[in-house]
């Protein structure tokens, strides 16, 4: 008895939608579908594309939930991340044009920063001299 032949002369295969539905839900793409049940990939879109449909909706499913775990155990890169993906949110950046008068501090502005930031309360008067004798 001869197998099962479609027109075009290839055997028949038998499509597991089950199959196809489970490796799309792990993000295969179809070229690796195909290739793991001995198919082309046109074969996959013409008998299965209801299953690779629903496989890829559990896979991004499984994914989002995920992500929701990990910004509810407190990731704040993934909080940062999902408020940008699905609140609509963005880091901002103020551009302020300075003119360039305005950037130069004055030697008093200047000597004040330096005492907040090494802690000396030495002003310039009161400072040693480094004159040599």
């Amino acid at each position: 008895m001869q197998d099962a032949v479609n027109k075009t002369g290839r055997p028949k295969i038998d499509l597991d939608s089950e199959q196809v539905r489970k490796l799309a839900a792990l993000h295969c793409s179809v070229d690796e579908i195909a290739d793991i049940l001995g198919c082309g990939r046109d074969t996959i879109y013409r008998h299965a594309k209801d299953a690779l449909d629903k496989g890829r909706a559990e896979g991004k499913m499984r994914l989002r939930t995920m992500q929701f775990k990990s910004a509810q155990q407190g990731s704040a890169s993934m909080l940062i991340w999902l408020g940008k993906q699905m609140l609509g949110q963005k880091d901002q950046q103020e551009i302020v044009n300075i003119d360039e008068e305005e950037k130069r501090l004055s030697d008093d502005e200047v000597d004040e920063m330096l005492k907040k930031i090494t802690g000396d309360t030495n002003t310039k008067e009161n400072s040693p001299s480094t004159t040599s004798e």
